[in-house]
């Protein structure tokens, strides 16, 4: 992630990324805030500007989610 790689717990609120993620074709956890969002992690009012590529698993604001996303998006 442009942000944070991966992170399990916790918050992030009021944040934003911009620019470029570039994963190669088989990488994965691959997103624009966040890779990996997971259980027990929140994303609040957060949003990213960002152009992702990559392979399994990515995404323009979050790769793979299992936390909770309130408030926030991929612009």
């Amino acid at each position: 992630g442009e942000l944070v790689g991966g992170k399990w717990g916790g918050t992030i609120k009021n944040s934003y990324a911009t620019g470029n993620v570039n994963g190669q074709q088989w990488s994965s956890y691959i997103g624009g805030l966040v890779g990996y969002n997971g259980w027990g992690s929140v994303i609040s009012n957060s949003y990213a500007k960002v152009d992702v590529k990559g392979g399994y698993r990515t995404g323009g604001l979050v790769g793979q989610n299992y936390g909770m996303i309130d408030n926030s998006s991929q612009v």
